[in-house]
């Protein structure tokens, strides 16, 4: 998988298994991985087309690699390297199923 275009104009190979999750910021789309964060100008709905069904928008600024899940407690998803990050009430029930599949 590759980045299109981070801050610094690179084309960059990704492990899909290395994103822990995307966010979307304004302008810029922040991809955290497990070892490096990257800057893209790509939206999020750009993101969950290109991703496979490990995939999943948890907030509307948010798409989770669920590899990389280790709980959930109440509006909040633990994530790998502690990260945590918001469960978006509109997108909460349509997560949950995904996770308990």
């Amino acid at each position: 998988m590759r980045i299109h275009q981070d801050t610094n104009h690179e084309l960059v190979k990704l492990n899909r298994d290395d994103i822990i999750f995307i966010k979307s910021d304004s302008d810029y789309t922040e991809v955290v991985t497990t070892s490096i964060n990257y800057l893209t100008a790509e939206p999020l709905k750009e993101w969950l087309v290109k991703l496979d069904d490990a995939f999943e928008q948890a907030h509307k600024s948010y798409i989770v690699n669920t590899t990389h899940l280790k709980k959930i407690s109440h509006n909040k998803i633990h994530l790998s390297l502690n990260q945590v990050i918001p469960i978006g009430r509109a997108f909460k029930k349509h997560f949950m199923e995904k996770v308990l599949k």
